[in-house]
C-alpha cells in the first residue's frame, strides 16, 4: 500500500483574528486543534464553527467538545435529521449578519475544508451572497477574500 503525505495549505491566524470555520464531515478535522488551541490562549477572538453532517446521533464528530470553547460558537446543520435537507451554506445564510460582521466589518479570515465536490462552491456562493446583501457586487466579496487570503480551501475529494 501506498501512502503519500502532504502538508495542509491553510495559514491560520493566532488567536486575535476573528474567524469562521466551515467543516462538514470529515471536513471539520483540521478545525479541532486550531479552535481549542485558540481558546486556551487569553484574549482569543471569536470564532465561529459552521459544522453539517448528516445526523446529530449519526455522525456528529467531537460533539462532546465543543461546548468546552467558550469563544467558539458553533452552528450545526444535519442534512438528515429533517424532512428538509439543511446543510452548512443554509447555516451561513441564516447567520448572515454574524459573518458579515466577521467577514465584511472586522476583517476577519474564513476556513473552508471538506468534500471538493459541490460544498466548497455553494459555501463560496453563500458568502459571497453575505456581501450582496450589503452592497457588493455579485462575485467581487468572494473575489476580495480570496485573493487577500481571508478566504482559504482545504478540499479533498
Amino acid at each position: 500500500v501506498f501512502v503519500k503525505l502532504r502538508s495542509g495549505t491553510l495559514k491560520l491566524p493566532k488567536e486575535h483574528k476573528q474567524v469562521i470555520c466551515v467543516g462538514p464531515g470529515t471536513g471539520v478535522a483540521p478545525f479541532r486543534s486550531y479552535l481549542t488551541w485558540r481558546n486556551r490562549n487569553d484574549g482569543a477572538a471569536r470564532s465561529v464553527l459552521f459544522f453539517g453532517c448528516r445526523g446529530k446521533k449519526r455522525d456528529f464528530y467531537f460533539e462532546n467538545e465543543w461546548d468546552q470553547l467558550p469563544t467558539t460558537h458553533v452552528y450545526t446543520a444535519f442534512s438528515r435529521d429533517t424532512d428538509q435537507k439543511v446543510y452548512v451554506q443554509h447555516m451561513i445564510l441564516k447567520h448572515a449578519d454574524e459573518v458579515w460582521e466577521i467577514l465584511g466589518e472586522q476583517d476577519g479570515m474564513a476556513f473552508i475544508a471538506g468534500s471538493s465536490l459541490n460544498m466548497p462552491k455553494d459555501v463560496g456562493a453563500a458568502i459571497d451572497k453575505v456581501g450582496v446583501q450589503h452592497g457588493w457586487a455579485e462575485g467581487s466579496f468572494l473575489s476580495k477574500l480570496e485573493a487577500t487570503g481571508r478566504l482559504q480551501y482545504e478540499t479533498w475529494s
